[in-house]
C-alpha cells in the first residue's frame, strides 16, 4: 500500500493517510485507525506509525484526543487552508491528488503556441498545440486551476482520456508507445489575474502559488508544460529534506 519507496516510511504512511482523507475514507471529525491497527495495515513499527501521525497533527490535519485517539480536522481540508502539498520528488504523487478530487473542464481546444510556451516545448512560436484547462474541486470549492499545453500528436491521445478523473500523465502512461522519462518543476508567487481569480473564486491580485512543470519522454522532448495555481491563502507547501 505503500509508494513506490522514495522517502522514509514514515512519510509514505503519511501520504497514503492523506490520500485516504481526501478520497473521504475518513471524513471530518471521524477517528483515523489505532496505531496498532496501522502497523498491522503498513507492517511497519509503532514509532515509524506514530511519526507519521505526528507530521499530520503537526500540518493541521488531523488533532489528538487524550485517551480517544485521532480524528480528522476540518481545517486543512475545506476550511480556511486547505490540504498542503507534500512534495516527494515523484511523478507518481504529482497524480495523486488529481485522481482523488472532482474536475472540471473549463477548455480543450488547440491554439497557436506563444513564445513563452513555445520557448519551453522546444517549438517555434506560432506552432499549433493542444491547450487543455481544468479547475481542480476538494469539498465544493475550487482548489487549483490547471492549464495543461501539449504537441497536437499528445494532445490527440490526451483527448481519448477521461479529463474529468484523471492527470494528463495518467492518461499517457495507459499507452504503451509513451515513455514518461522525467520532469523540472519550478515554483513561483504570482498575482492572480482577471480569470485566473473568478476560476479560483479570488480576488484579482491576490496572491497564488504558481507551479509550472514540464514532462518529457524517453527522447528527452518536452510533451508537456503545465501551470498549475494555487490560492496563496489556502495553501502551503511542506518540503521533506533528507
Amino acid at each position: 500500500m505503500l509508494t513506490d519507496g522514495r522517502g522514509p516510511l514514515y512519510y509514505q504512511i503519511a501520504h497514503v493517510l492523506t490520500e485516504q482523507i481526501l478520497l473521504g475514507q475518513y471524513k471530518i471529525g471521524e477517528y483515523i485507525p489505532s496505531e496498532e491497527r496501522l502497523c498491522q495495515e503498513f507492517n511497519v513499527s509503532r514509532i515509524t506509525v506514530r511519526r507519521a501521525v505526528e507530521h499530520l497533527v503537526n500540518l493541521g490535519m488531523l488533532i489528538r484526543k487524550q485517551g480517544k485517539g485521532t480524528f480528522v480536522s476540518g481545517e486543512g481540508l475545506d476550511g480556511n487552508r486547505i490540504n498542503p502539498m507534500m512534495l516527494t520528488g515523484s511523478l507518481n504523487a504529482a497524480t495523486a491528488i488529481v485522481e482523488s478530487s472532482d474536475i472540471l473542464v473549463l477548455r480543450n481546444e488547440d491554439i497557436m503556441a506563444a513564445a513563452e510556451i513555445a520557448a519551453e516545448l522546444l517549438i517555434q512560436p506560432g506552432t499549433r498545440i493542444s491547450v487543455i484547462e481544468r479547475v481542480r474541486i476538494i469539498g465544493g470549492e475550487p482548489f487549483s486551476l490547471m492549464c495543461a499545453y501539449m504537441p497536437l500528436s499528445i494532445g490527440r491521445l490526451v483527448r481519448q482520456g477521461d479529463l474529468e478523473h484523471y492527470s494528463v500523465l495518467k492518461i499517457l502512461r495507459d499507452f504503451p508507445d509513451i515513455v514518461i522519462s522525467r520532469g523540472i518543476q519550478t515554483i513561483h508567487a504570482v498575482a492572480a489575474d482577471e480569470r485566473q481569480a473568478a476560476c479560483l473564486k479570488v480576488e484579482a491580485g491576490s496572491p497564488l502559488l504558481k507551479i509550472e512543470r514540464v514532462i518529457f519522454d524517453g527522447y528527452d522532448r518536452p510533451i508537456e508544460l503545465i501551470y498549475i495555481y494555487y490560492p496563496g491563502d489556502r495553501h502551503e507547501i511542506a518540503v521533506e529534506l533528507i
